[in-house]
């Protein structure tokens, strides 16, 4: 029995609404699924937030004390460690007065360095002369 474009067969048309009843079932019983998969994942998730919230919050508010304490010994530290570095060097406080001078120096003895060299035209160089043999 050959089948040509536009007609329909009946047998084929039940077959066809008998798969696409199987499908729609199927379909709906693995949208059921997913919704009752999604209910269990929001109830533990409410659940877990629900007993582990209060101890992260608590751990935090035990936490933040000790920071601002440790903060606070960290600066003064810092303090503490930055007047020692300029009363050893005490260049470290004539250089934050006369920036400028600094600067300046700096820039000077980069010129004296490297500056000079630069400015100087290449020089070619001669190739080796070759040995001269001697006459015999």
């Amino acid at each position: 029995m050959a089948h040509y474009a536009g007609t329909s067969c009946p047998e084929a048309e039940a077959t066809r609404a008998a798969i696409t009843a199987r499908l729609d079932t199927l379909r709906a019983d693995i949208f059921g699924v997913l919704e009752d998969l999604q209910r269990t994942a929001d109830r533990l998730l409410d659940h877990v937030l629900a007993e582990q919230l209060p101890r992260v919050r608590e751990t935090v508010e035990d936490l933040a004390p000790r920071l601002n304490e440790a903060l606070a010994q960290g600066q003064a530290a810092n303090g503490a460690v930055l007047d020692q570095v300029k009363r050893g060097v005490p260049h470290v406080a004539a250089a934050q007065q006369h920036h400028w001078i600094v600067l300046g120096s700096a820039l000077l003895v980069g010129y004296l360095v490297s500056g000079r060299r630069a400015g100087r035209p290449a020089q070619p160089r001669r190739p080796p002369k070759p040995p001269t043999s001697s006459p015999p």
